[in-house]
C-alpha cells in the first residue's frame, strides 16, 4: 500500500510542478496571420504562426551586416518586376498542368488484374492532392499579385 500512496503523493507533486511551471510560461507576443503573409512574395505556408519575440535570442552583430543596415529597405529587398511575376506565374501554371496531366492519364489506366487497379487508384488520390495543391499555390499566387496590384497580363 506504500507503493501506491507514493506514486500518488509523486503525482501530485508532478501536477503541482506542472501548474507552477505553466504559469511562468510567456504567451506569444505576436501571430501571424494570412494578412501578414500577403505581402510576402515567396509563398510560405497560408496558416496562422505564433511566435515568440522574447524568448528568440538576439543575433550577435555582423560588421557585414552593419553596411546592410545602412542601406535603404527598398534596396535590399529583392526586386518585385515584371520578370519576377511572369516567371513565378509560367512556374506555377507548368507544375499545374504537369500535376493535371498526370492526373488524367492515371485516369485513363484501367487494369485487369485488382492488385494493380488498386495501386492506381491509391496513386491517383495522392496526384490529385499534389494537383489541388498546385491549383491552391496558383491562387494564392493571383491574391498576392492582385494586392501587389500587378498588371494582369504579367501573371498570365
Amino acid at each position: 500500500m506504500s507503493a501506491s500512496s507514493s506514486s500518488a503523493q509523486s503525482l501530485a507533486e508532478l501536477a503541482k510542478k506542472e501548474e507552477a511551471r505553466r504559469s511562468s510560461v510567456q504567451k506569444p507576443s505576436k501571430a501571424l496571420t494570412n494578412a501578414d503573409l500577403a505581402a510576402d512574395p515567396i509563398g510560405t505556408s497560408p496558416t496562422a504562426v505564433a511566435v515568440d519575440v522574447a524568448a528568440a535570442p538576439a543575433p550577435a552583430p555582423d560588421p557585414a551586416s552593419a553596411a546592410s543596415e545602412t542601406t535603404p529597405a527598398s534596396l535590399t529587398k529583392p526586386a518585385l518586376d515584371e520578370a519576377y511575376w511572369r516567371g513565378k506565374g509560367a512556374d506555377l501554371r507548368a507544375k499545374r498542368a504537369t500535376a493535371k496531366q498526370y492526373v488524367e492519364s492515371l485516369s485513363r489506366a484501367n487494369h485487369a488484374d485488382p492488385r494493380e487497379q488498386a495501386r492506381t487508384e491509391a496513386l491517383m488520390k495522392k496526384r490529385q492532392a499534389v494537383l489541388k495543391r498546385a491549383e491552391d499555390a496558383y491562387s494564392l499566387f493571383e491574391m498576392q499579385a492582385d494586392v501587389a496590384r500587378v498588371p494582369k497580363e504579367w501573371i498570365q
